[in-house]
């Protein structure tokens, strides 16, 4: 694993907690994101006595963006993996809760980990990268620059996202490899599926959240529309209805 030198901020920090439960929680953040967008719902789950992950992703969470640049999609598939991981060790009935891309990773692991992974919720999901440019990163990177940043896509007044202003173009090319990769292997997920979609989403259509639903093989399908929040729902303010649906979805599940 590459070691970051880097400065990681408040709302960067991960969190890790051992409960009493035998059900194990793994909450992954999206792509320019930290675990700050999480932080409320995995919170939450720890003090009802789950035990919970929230890692953050390498590149993610610091103060500088270009954090991100020598980063690669296989970078935060060991992330998780590590985290998940640690999990089994301390739990019996194991679930995994993504955010965007964070849900993207959350499908890798229920392919990778079909017998252990007891369920999977994903938050607005991403599985296409929509820019037909994002393609051509390797050629273009050294005249492309740096991308403007997406986070913050929050209806609720008064609430921001922690992200990045900018990251390197050469991350987007990143988050193209992970979700052509996550793709292709849709029909190894198994698990249980919870989707959570709001209905105005500013950075993932509609497709996206249809194609997953439509291919994986998961015999269990449930979804949670939300008419109140934008991208980053779990700080929106459908979150309390976030909690409670998956709060109620994994007692039916585990």
């Amino acid at each position: 694993m590459k070691k970051e030198n880097i400065n990681i901020l408040p709302e960067g920090e991960p969190l890790s907690h051992i409960g009493d439960s035998n059900v194990g929680i793994l909450f992954i953040h999206g792509f320019t994101g930290m675990p700050e967008s999480m932080r409320d719902v995995a919170i939450y789950f720890a003090d009802k006595g789950y035990h919970v992950e929230l890692p953050r992703l390498r590149g993610h969470g610091t103060d500088n963006w270009r954090a991100l640049k020598d980063v690669t999609y296989k970078d935060w598939e060991e992330d998780v993996d590590e985290a998940f991981l640690s999990l089994t060790k301390r739990a019996d009935s194991l679930f995994v809760v993504g955010l965007s891309m964070g849900g993207t990773l959350t499908l890798y692991l229920a392919e990778k980990y079909p017998d252990d992974v007891k369920g999977i919720v994903l938050i607005n999901p991403v599985i296409f990268v929509h820019d037909k440019l994002v393609r051509f990163v390797p050629i273009l990177k050294y005249i492309l620059p740096p991308h403007p940043g997406i986070g913050s896509d929050i209806k609720k007044d008064g609430v921001f996202e922690p992200a990045y202003k900018k990251f390197p173009v050469d991350a987007a090319y990143e988050l193209f490899r992970l979700v052509e990769h996550v793709r292709k292997d849709l029909k190894k997920v198994v698990a249980p599926l919870l989707m959570v979609a709001s209905e105005h989403d500013h950075l993932v259509p509609v497709i996206d959240k249809k194609h997953i639903y439509g291919n994986v093989s998961s015999e269990v399908k449930d979804i949670i529309v939300l008419e109140d929040s934008y991208h980053v729902a779990t700080m929106d303010n459908d979150r309390e209805k976030i909690i409670k649906g998956i709060e109620e979805w994994i007692q039916k599940n585990k």
